[in-house]
């Protein structure tokens, strides 16, 4: 996504130091506000050591499937969305999503492969990004699957991302995860 204030980074920069263990973010995307990217960068430098912060720019369209496909979580606090196609472009990666409530993707939230939160609750926000931070690697494996069978069903091609999780598993010799 842009780096606007739309967005939300600086949100989700303030919320990340109540997330306890270690994160790595990266933020990909074109610079349209340079106050408001001067101001994220500020609060990223803050951050405690243990919150590592990537600045990858802009992606060139070729290279958005790939940089999903390497992401465990897309966070996108967003004040407010159309449609937002980096969700859907997460999901056809097979990355799980985090978003405000903001966007029309709360219907499948149900699904167990989006989150959406208001933005006024940062103590749900920072519940989902601990989860996250916690969660074993089998549950992982387990929540990919989810996303994955989401999006067949839906009619994406998520091949790339299955035949990635079966190479997984089969490495680790856990090829029993449902």
């Amino acid at each position: 996504a842009r780096l606007h204030p739309i967005k939300g980074l600086v949100r989700l920069l303030q919320l990340l130091p109540s997330v306890q263990g270690h994160i790595n973010l990266v933020i990909a995307g074109p610079e349209e506000d340079a106050d408001y990217v001067a101001s994220c960068r500020n609060l990223a430098y803050r951050l405690p050591n243990r919150i590592q912060v990537i600045w990858a720019g802009p992606l060139v369209p070729e290279a958005v499937y790939g940089a999903f496909c390497s992401t465990h979580l897309y966070v996108l606090p967003t004040e407010s969305e159309n449609h937002c196609y980096t969700i859907q472009e997460a999901l056809n990666a097979g990355c799980p999503v985090l978003t405000s409530d903001a966007t029309p993707w709360g219907g499948i939230t149900t699904a167990g492969v989006v989150w959406t939160i208001s933005n006024q609750n940062a103590c749900e926000w920072i519940a989902v990004l601990q989860d996250f931070v916690d969660m074993d690697h089998k549950a992982y494996l387990k929540l990919l699957k989810k996303v994955n069978n989401y999006m067949s069903a839906k009619g994406a091609d998520c091949s790339a991302q299955l035949a990635t999780l079966s190479m997984v598993e089969q490495v680790i010799g856990r090829a029993d995860i449902p």
